[in-house]
C-alpha cells in the first residue's frame, strides 16, 4: 500500500441472513468458537450478538439470566439447551434472529438522530430561517453567524427544507450554477483589448509569474459591471483579493477611461496612505482602461493585464460580481443608480460572511487591515449578519 493511502475498511455490521445461520448453528449444538470461524467473525463478537437481545418464551420482554442454572454457565441461551426441543419448565430465554435485528437497527438510526428539538425550539429556527432566506442569505451564512441555528447541522437544515418541513422552500434558495471551462482565446484573438505595445511585460504570465516572486504583495482586481447595453452608466469595481472586501463606483460611459484612471489613482493613494506594501493591480481590456497604466505613478504599484475573454483570470471580481447580481440581475438598467445607492449595495455584499475567510466578513477584515477611516471614506458601513438583503432591487 503506498505512503498516506488509507486502507480501506472491510468490515461490515452482521446482517439478517447470519443472524438467521447463528440460529441454525446454535440449535445444532456448534460452540461459539465454531460459529465465529464459520462465519469468519471474531469470537467476541458472536458473544455479543447472542446475549444482546435475548427474548423471553412469550417474547414480551428481557428474561436473560432469570431461567435455570446453566443459562449465563453452561448455555448463553435456550436455543443451545438440549431440553430446548422435549421441554423445560424453567422461565425460557431465546435468541430470535429477526427480533435481534430490528434492534440493532433501532438503535444504530437512534445515534445518527442527532439533537432533538422541542416544537418551541424548531419553531424558533423555522421563522428565523425564513426571514433571512428571503433576505437572499444561503443557508451557510446563516448557520455561521446566528447561534440560534447551529443546534442542528447544514444538512438536517437543507434536508427538513427539502421535505417540506419548514416554511422557507426550495425555491427560495439560490440556485446553483454550474460554471464552463473557460475557452481559451489567448492564441486565437491575443491582440484584442488593450493596446499591444502597453501590454508587453504585463500579460497573464507575467502577472502570475510576479505574484508566485512577490507573495507579500497586495492583489487588487478591477472590472466593470454593465446593465444594458444603452446605458449611459456603469459601475466600476475594485476588488482586494485577500481579504475579499470590493469597492464599486458609478461612472459616465461617455467619459469612461478619464473617470476610471481618476477614481483607481484615488484609491491606489488611499491605500498606499495606509500601509507600504507593494501593490500589483490586474485589470481588464476593456477600452475604459486605456490609461490604466498610468496609476503605477504611485509608488510601488505594478500593473497587468488579464487575458482577453477570460473572466475566470479575475475569479475573485467576478465572484462578487455574481452577489451583485443578485441585487441587480443581467438586464436591468443602471441608469437610475447613484452612488449613495451603490455603497448601499456594496455595504451589504461586504457584510455576508464567507467560507474563504473563514466564515468572517470581508469588512471586518478590511477594518482591520486599514482602519476605520477608510471605510468612512468609502462610505461602506458593516450591516448586521441578521439584516444582510441579496435580493434584487428592481
Amino acid at each position: 500500500m503506498k505512503e498516506g493511502k488509507k486502507e480501506r475498511r472491510t468490515f461490515h455490521q452482521i446482517g439478517h441472513n447470519q443472524r438467521t445461520s447463528i440460529l441454525a448453528m446454535l440449535e445444532m449444538g456448534f460452540s461459539i468458537q465454531e460459529i465465529a470461524k464459520r462465519l469468519h467473525r471474531h469470537p467476541s463478537t458472536i458473544y455479543r450478538e447472542i446475549r444482546r437481545y435475548p427474548v423471553s418464551k412469550e417474547g414480551d420482554g428481557y428474561q436473560y439470566g432469570k431461567g435455570c442454572k446453566d443459562l449465563g454457565g453452561k448455555y448463553l441461551v435456550c436455543n443451545q439447551c438440549p431440553k430446548h426441543f422435549t421441554g423445560c419448565s424453567k422461565d425460557r430465554t431465546y435468541y430470535d434472529p429477526t427480533h435481534s435485528h430490528e434492534e440493532a437497527h433501532r438503535k444504530r438510526h437512534e445515534k445518527n438522530q442527532g439533537p432533538r428539538l422541542s416544537k418551541k425550539e424548531f419553531d424558533e429556527i423555522d421563522s428565523i430561517l425564513y426571514d433571512r432566506i428571503l433576505k437572499g442569505q444561503s443557508i451557510e451564512h446563516i448557520w455561521h453567524t446566528c447561534e440560534e441555528i447551529r443546534k442542528v447541522s447544514i444538512i438536517t437544515i437543507r434536508r427538513w427544507i427539502s421535505c417540506d418541513y419548514m416554511k422557507a422552500k426550495p425555491i427560495h434558495l439560490r440556485r446553483k450554477k454550474r460554471y464552463k471551462k473557460a475557452y481559451d482565446y489567448r492564441q486565437k484573438k491575443a491582440d484584442l483589448g488593450a493596446n499591444a505595445q502597453m501590454k508587453l511585460g504585463r500579460t497573464m504570465d507575467d502577472y502570475t509569474a510576479y505574484v508566485e516572486e512577490h507573495p507579500d504583495h497586495i492583489l487588487i482586481q478591477t472590472d466593470s459591471v454593465e446593465g444594458k447595453t444603452s446605458d449611459k452608466m456603469r459601475l466600476l469595481t475594485v476588488m482586494f483579493v485577500e481579504i475579499g472586501f470590493q469597492l464599486a463606483f458609478i461612472y459616465a460611459k461617455a467619459a469612461a477611461s478619464e473617470e476610471v484612471i481618476s477614481r483607481l489613482l484615488s484609491i491606489m493613494r488611499d491605500v498606499r496612505s495606509r500601509t507600504r506594501r507593494p501593490i500589483v493591480l490586474l485589470t481588464d481590456n476593456g477600452t475604459e482602461f486605456s490609461y490604466v497604466t498610468q496609476a503605477e505613478e504611485v509608488d510601488n504599484l505594478h500593473v497587468f493585464f488579464a487575458d482577453p475573454y477570460k473572466s475566470t483570470d479575475k475569479s475573485n471580481c467576478e465572484r462578487n460580481h455574481e452577489m451583485i447580481r443578485f441585487i441587480i440581475p443581467k438586464g436591468y438598467t443602471l441608469d437610475g443608480l447613484t452612488q449613495g445607492k451603490v455603497d448601499e449595495i456594496m455595504s451589504n455584499v461586504n457584510s455576508y460572511a464567507r467560507d474563504s475567510l473563514n466564515w468572517k466578513k470581508p469588512v471586518e477584515l478590511m477594518r482591520q487591515a486599514f482602519g476605520d477611516e477608510l471605510l468612512q471614506k468609502w462610505r461602506i458601513q458593516e450591516i448586521p449578519s441578521s439584516e444582510v438583503y441579496l435580493r434584487s432591487m428592481f
